[in-house]
């Protein structure tokens, strides 16, 4: 599942909390001329001849009519690259690594272990799922080329001594000339468009003729959706975000790469990548978007600052809407909501802790066990581990008067709250006449 954090500006049910995952078609508009099949490839890239090469040469099989170019590339589907590439060569035994689940590329990781490509990142496990780093990426191709010596590279940021004859023949060969000058940058994950790039050059440069006739990129069913202030974000594909509505501050205009949560908030989001860093774009005047170092499981973009759970347990906020919005407090949560100038944050123990702006209360949660929180305008939501809701701050349209009966998600908007029953239902309760949310008839 993919986790998503939600802005209590706008009404979004919490997948993230209630194991939910909305889905939704988007068609996306095709580039000027397209290759291959591929909607989302213009014949004008640098990367269109070797995507081109992909397909005639079944190198990919990538399916559909999106390539998806800025996604990453992780180390399972690069093996599966690598032996199709090499016409599929059987290999003799298999590989002793417990983590590789997609059928599809045992036999692939099996032939590079015995071709003396890879040795996996240990005796045991290969990372299928982890991004591709352009120094992995070099050592593979030259140990398959046999490890032919090349002249000393120029490159002042390689240093790892495994990686040193690999830079300098992907050098010497003209494979590729660094990201700079005088850098080479190893540890930056792979793209796919770069990753197809260097397997063509790899095999020479194969003549192919671009066909530029497509459908256009049909990107499919979103595994996530957030809805922010005045735009929406969704999360599709191999982990790539798609925004859409205001983009006053370029809130709507996604960077590129491969992610496992996105965020909406007022006027900036918000996304977690697959390498649990944190990435945020969009209205930066307080700080929002400026995401700090770490590791995260888990992002919530709020109104004027951002929250997220680090590896640890621990939550981090940014952002300027005055000093106890990042007055975080200590101890271990599984979740984080950021909402307007407050935010909440469910612990481990599942009691809840609210911080910040407290004018109508919203910062008092109530005591008691529960299993998911939401952080709307002026107040909040809690869903009780017995599934019932509690809601707590403003409640001048009654959007913290909660109705009875059992609940398996919840959400806190600005002037209303819904939750979504465990029968399927949805129920909406506070200021719904301005048609916020119809609790009889939901749009299906």
């Amino acid at each position: 599942m993919r986790l998503i954090g939600c802005c209590g500006v706008m009404l979004c049910l919490l997948a993230a909390t209630s194991g939910v995952s909305p889905a939704l078609s988007l068609g996306a508009v095709p580039p000027a001329g397209a290759v291959a099949g591929y909607g989302d490839v213009d014949e004008g890239r640098y990367f269109a001849e070797p995507v081109q090469w992909s397909v005639d040469d079944d190198v990919t099989g990538i399916e559909g009519t999106c390539f998806f170019p800025d996604a990453y590339a992780s180390r399972g589907e690069t093996a599966l690259y690598l032996w199709n590439a090499e016409g599929r060569p059987e290999a003799g035994t298999e590989h002793s690594f417990d983590d590789v689940t997609v059928e599809a590329q045992h036999e692939s990781i099996s032939w590079m272990v015995e071709a003396g490509v890879t040795e996996g990142t240990s005796g045991t496990t290969f990372s299928p799922e982890d991004n591709l780093t352009r120094g992995q990426t070099a050592a593979f191709l030259w140990r398959l080329a046999d490890r032919p010596a090349a002249a000393n590279h120029p490159f002042v940021d390689v240093v790892k001594q495994w990686q040193q004859g690999a830079v300098s023949w992907l050098s010497e060969t003209g494979i590729t000339t660094g990201t700079s000058d005088t850098e080479f940058s190893p540890e930056a994950a792979l793209t796919r468009k770069e990753l197809i790039t260097l397997l063509w050059r790899y095999k020479g440069k194969p003549a192919v003729t671009v066909d530029p006739n497509t459908p256009g990129c049909e990107p499919g069913v979103f595994t996530a959706v957030a809805a922010g202030g005045s735009h929406s974000c969704g999360l599709h594909g191999r982990g790539i975000i798609r925004c859409w509505g205001n983009d006053s501050w370029k809130q709507a205009e996604a960077p590129s790469g491969s992610f496992n949560a996105v965020s909406a908030g007022s006027g900036h989001s918000c996304g977690l990548r697959i390498d649990g860093t944190a990435t945020c774009w969009g209205n930066d005047d307080y700080g929002q978007s400026d995401a700090p170092a770490g590791r995260f499981g888990l992002i919530s973009a709020g109104s004027l600052h951002s929250c997220g759970v680090l590896s640890d347990g621990t939550i981090a906020c940014w952002g300027n809407r005055g000093p106890p919005v990042t007055d975080v407090p200590t101890g271990r949560f599984s979740t984080v909501s950021a909402g307007w100038g407050f935010s909440c944050g469910l612990r481990t123990n599942g009691t809840i802790a609210c911080w910040g702006a407290d004018v109508w209360g919203q910062s008092d949660a109530p005591s008691g066990s529960f299993k998911a929180v939401s952080a709307g305008s002026a107040h909040s939501c809690g869903l009780r581990t017995n599934g019932t809701i509690a809601c707590w701050g403003a409640d001048v349209w009654g959007q913290s008067d909660a109705p009875s009966g059992s609940f398996k998600a919840v959400s806190a908007g600005s002037a209303h709250s819904c939750g979504l029953r465990t029968n399927g239902t949805i129920a909406c309760w506070g200021n719904i006449d301005v048609r916020t949310a119809d609790p009889a008839d939901p749009p299906g």
